[in-house]
């Protein structure tokens, strides 16, 4: 699983929000005067508006349900994402209704990609449970030969195994992003998309990490091996040529 970080916006803009909403007029006129002097990601930002931020945004080690925090100025945070994930993974993500989500199209891509020279296990997303494995590869095998027989992509793409690999280029907020972090890395969710939300948080700018550290579980009790792992395993028993 490969997830890298495309593009951001810059902290300083859900502080002129959340100034904006309690009538701080020579705050936010500073900061917008300013353009946005911070708006590296990297760079930290004013004590005060981390502060402001993380004590009464986010409201980290926090759980009053009287006065719950106001996280709405997280949604002017936005975040791009770019993921080379399952299609199985794919469908849980589609649960996440306020995001922007632009997948590869098999409609489209499957014979390009079919016919990339690579191991042919680099297709999909392997479980670990050897049989399971196995049978995707083989069936994998099936639908490359029917693709060569020139079967059209627009019924080749019902063949395709839910462990299949494709790319996700996903848009999210802040707010979004903490509800995806809190339900995806529980130890109740798919372990594919554990895997994911851990990814997304480690991509984050530093700046950035404690608008989420609250909403992420231990990491230490993943299942299995990575797919770094499986796949290296897997490679040195068979013939590295898909075609």
């Amino acid at each position: 699983m490969t997830v890298k970080l495309l593009n951001y916006t810059p902290l300083a803009l859900a502080a002129i929000a959340a100034r904006l909403c309690t009538g701080n007029d020579r705050k936010v006129r500073d900061l917008c005067y300013s353009c946005l002097p911070y708006n590296d990601g990297n760079e930290p930002i004013p004590l005060d508006d981390r502060e402001l931020l993380e004590n009464h945004i986010v409201k980290k080690g926090k759980h009053d349900p009287m006065n719950p925090p106001h996280e709405s100025v997280l949604e002017h945070l936005v975040y791009t994402f770019m993921a080379d994930i399952s299609r199985g993974c794919l469908q849980e993500n589609s649960r996440h209704r306020i995001a922007s989500p632009s997948v590869e199209s098999t409609r489209y891509a499957l014979k390009k990609i079919l016919k990339k020279e690579c191991h042919i296990v680099d297709f999909l997303y392997l479980t670990g449970d050897k049989e399971i494995d196995e049978l995707n590869v083989e069936h994998l095998k099936r639908i490359i030969k029917l693709a060569k027989k020139g079967k059209s992509n627009d019924t080749l793409k019902y063949a395709v195994p839910e462990c299949f690999m494709t790319r996700e280029m996903m848009t999210i907020n802040a707010r979004s992003l903490r509800n995806f972090m809190l339900l995806r890395s529980s130890s109740r969710a798919l372990d594919e998309i554990r895997r994911l939300a851990f990814d997304l948080y480690d991509v984050l700018p530093d700046e950035h990490k404690f608008v989420f550290e609250d909403r992420l579980s231990n990491r230490d009790n993943l299942r299995g091996k990575s797919q770094k792992e499986l796949h290296e395993e897997w490679k040195q028993n068979e013939n590295p040529i898909c075609r």
